[in-house]
């Protein structure tokens, strides 16, 4: 199996591991329902730190949702990921911005849904 993950790398997912396993024995954070991880566009997950994260995840009822930047042809950070969308946004006028998410891979509906909605722009940035 080839990789491109180097030591370095490795060692700061399982840091990153370490830091949410902590986050979660807080009693501050029994309430969470959500983790967003921005991992960039060149991050790899290991398979054993994802196996980690699932089974926090189903240990404290929570969901994470890991943003990456890569291309639709490139391949997910992993095989334990359960759904896999595409999102675009574009200006639709003065204060609106269309969004809209397509789903590549769904373990359980199968791929190409599809969500787009229109938001007004915050006050201030349009």
């Amino acid at each position: 199996m080839k990789t491109n993950i180097n030591r370095y790398q490795a060692q700061g997912m399982y840091m990153y591991y370490q830091k949410l396993r902590v986050f979660f024995s807080s009693p501050a954070t029994s309430l969470a329902l959500l983790l967003v991880l921005d991992l960039g566009s060149k991050c790899e997950i290991p398979i054993a730190v994802q196996t980690r994260l699932v089974g926090l995840a189903a240990r404290h009822h929570t969901a994470f949702i890991c943003l990456t930047r890569k291309d639709a042809e490139v391949s997910s950070i992993g095989s334990l990921v359960s759904i896999r969308g595409e999102g675009t946004k574009k200006r639709s006028d003065f204060d609106r911005f269309a969004w809209e998410v397509t789903v590549l891979k769904d373990k359980q509906r199968g791929p190409g849904g599809r969500h787009e909605e229109t938001c007004h722009g915050p006050d201030g940035l349009c």
